[in-house]
């Protein structure tokens, strides 16, 4: 029950600290005017694929002895290699947007129609396959001393449900809250706005991962 106590609060803790796991859904289901139902299911799948990395790091860990400081190791890289991921693609956001702002010609619009919707949820799968669940490895090495499958799943199944929970509550709250028209009032300048917003929520996540 202590286990499953703090499973939950850390799943809870490191995803509302974290502004990563939702900042770049909400300010990229503005800018490219994503369903709620597109929304949704993109933070679901990236918070599945983020959970999943450090479960089979975790459980790899363990099984060929590795110790806590080696898989800590490893997540805190895996999060600098996400964090500049983040930032680059903010930025080329960013950078994007601005042009396309200024410019704001028809070929320019179509290109923001069709191509960049279907690259910037792949970009995000990418990010968040390198991006870590610090907490959660040091949670499985308890009931993995103990030798208790049952706590190790009972761990990574309320951990995996708070943070996906907490990831989808949040992007629902910001997309489609009152906050939800941050980026309408500037217009064209919403993609690059955007942009600048995820580079910063990547610095943010860097400066966790150092």
């Amino acid at each position: 029950m202590l286990l499953a106590i703090s499973a939950a609060a850390l799943g809870l803790a490191h995803t509302l600290l974290g502004p990563d796991h939702y900042l770049p859904f909400v300010v990229l289901s503005q800018a490219e005017k994503w369903s709620r139902v597109k929304t949704i299911s993109i933070t679901f799948f990236c918070g599945l694929e983020h959970i999943l990395g450090s479960i089979v790091i975790g459980i790899m860990g363990l099984i060929f002895g590795m110790t806590l400081a080696h898989l800590k190791w490893l997540e805190y890289a895996r999060g600098e290699v996400a964090a500049w991921l983040l930032i680059a693609f903010g930025l080329a956001y960013f950078i994007w947007g601005l042009r396309r702002g200024l410019g704001n010609r028809s070929h320019e619009h179509f290109h923001f129609h069709s191509h960049t919707p279907n690259l910037s949820p792949w970009s995000l799968f990418v990010i968040f396959a390198f991006n870590p669940c610090e907490p959660l490895i040091p949670l499985l090495i308890y009931p993995a001393a103990q030798a208790s499958l049952i706590g190790i799943l009972w761990v990574v199944a309320v951990f995996s449900f708070f943070t996906i929970a907490t990831m989808l509550v949040m992007v629902t709250i910001f997309s489609f809250g009152f906050t939800g028209r941050l980026l309408s009032p500037l217009g064209k300048f919403s993609p690059a706005f955007g942009g600048g917003i995820i580079c910063l929520t990547g610095l943010t996540a860097l400066f966790r991962a150092l």
